[in-house]
């Protein structure tokens, strides 16, 4: 039979390891727009163009496929709801 305290002891430090990478690695953590839109300006600066400005049209251009995207599916929604009556 297992030993219940070993079992607890094995939830806890996992739970404090999770914890932990959270605390530690949330500043640091940026979300996939922000990492896609800086490698976009990275690149462009090599092109000539200022880190900032491909930043923001890279963000821009993200920001509008999600919205286009959205859309669509909204649109597409009313159409097949409609096809029910």
């Amino acid at each position: 039979m297992a030993n219940p305290l070993r079992i607890r002891s094995r939830s806890v430090c996992g739970l404090a390891a999770f914890l932990l990478a959270g605390v530690v690695a949330g500043p640091l953590a940026a979300g996939p727009i922000t990492i896609f839109s800086e490698g976009v300006g990275g690149f462009v600066s090599s092109l000539g163009i200022d880190p900032v400005v491909g930043t923001s049209f890279a963000a821009l251009a993200v920001s509008a496929f999600a919205l286009t995207t959205l859309d669509t599916g909204t649109r597409l929604g009313r159409y097949a709801f409609a096809e029910l009556f």
